[in-house]
């Protein structure tokens, strides 16, 4: 699933290079690298208020694929409508 929404992902980005300004991209690549420290930073802290509880890794993985959703349908609402 993650590796889908990755190439998911790619080709919005592709999309967007082909049909936006280079500033556009430029923002986008700094917005992308921002969320993906927020991404990294908050599944993290997720996982680690479960301890070492098996919970913690499904609960890690259930937050990044969440969140990547979450972001894709963000990107896509954002420059659909330009």
């Amino acid at each position: 699933m993650e590796k889908s929404l990755d190439k998911e992902y790619s080709l919005v980005l592709k999309r967007l290079k082909e049909d936006f300004t280079k500033k556009d991209v430029a923002n986008l690549t700094i917005a992308q690298k921002n969320w993906q420290l927020y991404q990294e930073t908050n599944c993290q802290a997720e996982k680690e208020s479960y301890g070492e509880g098996t919970d913690a890794v499904g609960t890690s993985l259930q937050c990044y694929l969440k969140l990547t959703k979450e972001r894709l349908r963000e990107i896509k609402r954002i420059y659909a409508s330009k």
